[in-house]
């Protein structure tokens, strides 16, 4: 029933109706809200969750799916968007989520213009805070190297700004805040963050 409320015709990719755990974060600007939720079904492409509150077509989001919530390890988190939005007559709604996937020549590393490290997409939590506040911005990666990490970003910022970035997860969270450099800012159309590739400060300093 929920399905049917919300075919789309021509769609690239077919749906099938699969009840799996699914974990959502969405990273505003007071930090990432986890949600937990079920899947109502889903294709190479996107997902439809049911949500008790709204959200905005367009808001970013980033999926881990299937989720297992007994797992003591990181899981893989996937970026995604918010296409559709639908009201449900017993007052939820029915989110539809286009997973987004990053361009690369052989379909998994994708290389950083000049750099020698292929960054191979990834999407983990992550501070970064310029240099000379203390208050950091909590965002997640987008692709991660040797050499650096690409991230979105909220904040105004340009290349040749210092920053920290501290990954909160796993062995990284040992490492403590790391020195960095903005070597790239992309901005895009209609989105409202950008994209922030961040070079480590040894790296530059190795060349």
């Amino acid at each position: 029933m929920f399905r049917a409320a919300l075919i789309v015709e021509q769609r690239r990719h077919p749906r099938a109706q699969l009840h799996l755990p699914v974990r959502l974060r969405w990273v505003g600007p007071l930090g990432s809200l986890l949600e937990v939720s079920q899947t109502l079904d889903a294709s190479r492409g996107g997902l439809l969750v049911y949500r008790a509150d709204s959200c905005m077509v367009g808001t970013r989001v980033w999926v881990t799916f299937p989720f297992d919530p007994a797992a003591t390890e990181a899981q893989p988190e996937m970026a995604a968007r918010v296409v559709r939005v639908k009201n449900t007559p017993s007052g939820g709604h029915l989110v539809a989520l286009r997973l987004e996937t990053h361009p690369s020549r052989d379909g998994f590393l994708v290389p950083f213009e000049r750099r020698k490290s292929p960054r191979v997409p990834l999407g983990l939590p992550v501070r970064v805070r310029p240099a000379d506040t203390l208050w950091p911005e909590e965002t997640m990666t987008l692709e991660v190297s040797e050499g650096g990490l690409t991230v979105e970003s909220a904040r105004l910022c340009q290349p040749g700004d210092n920053v920290r970035v501290q990954m909160p997860n796993g062995q990284w969270t040992r490492a403590g805040e790391c020195a960095g450099v903005i070597v790239h800012v992309e901005a895009r159309p209609g989105i409202a963050t950008q994209r922030i590739g961040i070079a480590w400060a040894r790296t530059l300093k190795a060349k």
